[in-house]
C-alpha cells in the first residue's frame, strides 16, 4: 500500500469535496432555473421563494466558513 504524504490527502480532498459542491450546486441552480419555468404562477412562486432561501443559506454558509476557508488556505501555505 502507498502511504499518501498529507499534501496529496489535502489536495485529493478539496478536489472531491469542491467538485461534489459545484455538482450539488449546479443541481439545485438548475431546479429552481427549471422551476420557475412552469406556467402555473403558484408553483413560480414557489421557486422563486425557494431561489431567495438558496441564495440566502449560500451567503450565511460562505459568512460562517470564510474563516475556516482561510485556516484552509493557511494550512495549505505551510504544508508547501
Amino acid at each position: 500500500m502507498v502511504q499518501a504524504s498529507k499534501k496529496d490527502v489535502y489536495v485529493m480532498d478539496k478536489y472531491v469535496c469542491t467538485n461534489f459542491i459545484q455538482d450539488t450546486l449546479s443541481k439545485i441552480q438548475e431546479l429552481i432555473y427549471n422551476g420557475m419555468k412552469n406556467k402555473d404562477i403558484g408553483v413560480r412562486e414557489k421557486y422563486e421563494w425557494l431561489r431567495e432561501y438558496f441564495k440566502g443559506t449560500i451567503r450565511q454558509i460562505i459568512k460562517i466558513y470564510k474563516n475556516r476557508i482561510e485556516d484552509i488556505h493557511e494550512e495549505n501555505k505551510e504544508m508547501r
